[in-house]
């Protein structure tokens, strides 16, 4: 039972970081590089279409996190008779519920963006003028930036611990 929790933990957290850095290749493709100003050479309607992915990204992303909190909780609990000798599993749990806030805001920012589309379409619900300025304001925002960041460190700090394993007494 415990590995297919830790499957569903791993299947999740690979689906979340992937996703996450499709997200940002598509974003960032439409700025001028090195800057965030809009790439002047983009039509409204390729804006548009990258923001509609980048936000269908966004859902991906969002269930591949869901389920790695679904798994790595149940996977942490199943584990509890090897906390002692095995110290990374709660420093993985740590770091992990570490970035369960950060995520849970950044969903609520992309669902704000998903919104704006109609799920099976496609089609903006909303002004183009509106999508993109909320979108500049998922992008833009430096506190969110940093959050994201910081999140992607730590998921890359987890991956590492559960590779090496520190602290595991023999």
């Amino acid at each position: 039972m415990k590995k297919v929790f830790l499957t569903l933990f791993i299947l999740g957290g690979i689906i979340w970081l992937g996703g996450g850095i499709v997200r940002n290749v598509v974003a960032f493709d439409l700025f001028n590089p090195g800057t965030l100003d809009l790439k002047s050479a983009h039509t409204e309607g390729m804006r548009l279409q990258s923001v509609r992915v980048y936000a269908l990204i966004g859902g991906w992303t969002s269930a591949g996190f869901f389920a790695a909190i679904v798994g790595g909780l149940i996977a942490f609990l199943l584990e509890r008779k090897e906390w002692k000798r095995r110290a990374w599993i709660v420093m993985s749990a740590i770091l992990f519920f570490m970035i369960v806030p950060i995520q849970l805001w950044m969903i609520w920012k992309d669902y704000r963006l998903w919104q704006l589309f109609d799920a099976w379409s496609g089609m903006p619900l909303a002004q183009p003028a509106e999508i993109i300025s909320v979108f500049l304001n998922r992008i833009q925002d430096t506190a969110v930036s940093v959050a994201n960041g910081l999140s992607f460190l730590i998921a890359i700090t987890i991956t590492l611990v559960l590779i090496w394993k520190p602290l595991e007494s023999r």
